[in-house]
Order: structure tokens, then C-alpha cells, then sequence
């Protein structure tokens, strides 16, 4: 009995890493935060919620390499309101030559730009997908 116990307390565990993580610290509009991958973040005094739903690319030089370009990291993220469907979004790193994934989007009223993807790639050490944060700053669009 306390085996069964054990395995599906151990099931639970693993498959609640797979959810959306839920922030609660106050964020702001044109207010620089971090979101963790997995993690939904409410932003300003309206009902408005952002995701970091996964890391599409990221094919960024290491640091301590020399390369011929910086190359770029695609985030998608998802951008939520109680009234409306989810809106999905892709976003790269600066500065980005991709024009299917610009730095900057407007959706919904809002500006949305992806300042920065960390951790940054070392050639010697392998990139775990949980660590992955995402730093954007989100104003009214005028």
C-alpha cells in the first residue's frame, strides 16, 4: 500500500512541473521583469497575463567563443485576458534579422519587447531548458 502511495505521489509531482506556474509579485507597465519558462505572469492594473510558453530557438554565439554573428533566441509567449482567447506570439532576441520574429510586437493595445533571454550559451556547459528566463518590458501602445 504504501508503494501505490508512493508512486502516485511521485506521478503528481512529475506532472505538476508541466503546469503554468502562477506569479503574484506586482509587475507593472513599462516595467522591466523576468518570466521563467513554464511560468504566467499578470502585468498592470488591467486583466492582463503573459506566459512563457516555450523556446523555439536559440542559436545565440557562446560567450566565450568568437563568432561571425551573434545569432538569435526565439521565445514564444502567450498573452492572456479573462474576455478573450489567448493570443500567441513569437519574439527574438536583440538585436534580431528575423523578420517572421520581430523584437518588438503590438497585439491587443500592447507593445510587447523581449530585452534579453538568459541564461547565455557556454560552449562547455549544456543548456537546461528549466532555467531559461525571459526579460520584456510591456507598455500601453499609443
Amino acid at each position: 500500500m504504501r508503494q501505490l502511495a508512493a508512486l502516485i505521489l511521485g506521478i503528481a509531482l512529475l506532472g505538476g512541473g508541466c503546469a503554468w506556474r502562477a506569479e503574484t509579485r506586482p509587475t507593472s507597465f513599462a516595467e522591466r521583469f523576468s518570466v521563467s519558462l513554464g511560468e504566467r505572469i499578470d502585468v498592470g492594473d488591467e486583466p492582463l497575463s503573459i506566459g512563457f510558453k516555450s523556446v523555439v530557438q536559440d542559436s545565440r554565439c557562446a560567450s566565450d567563443v568568437v563568432c561571425i554573428r551573434a545569432g538569435e533566441a526565439v521565445v514564444q509567449m502567450t498573452l492572456s485576458r479573462p474576455d478573450q482567447q489567448e493570443q500567441k506570439l513569437t519574439l527574438a532576441t536583440p538585436p534580431s534579422s528575423l523578420q517572421e520574429h520581430p523584437v518588438i510586437r503590438v497585439i491587443e493595445g500592447y507593445r510587447i519587447e523581449l530585452l534579453g533571454l538568459e541564461p547565455y550559451p557556454r560552449s562547455n556547459e549544456s543548456m537546461s531548458e528549466r532555467n531559461y528566463r525571459a526579460t520584456l518590458i510591456i507598455t500601453k501602445a499609443s
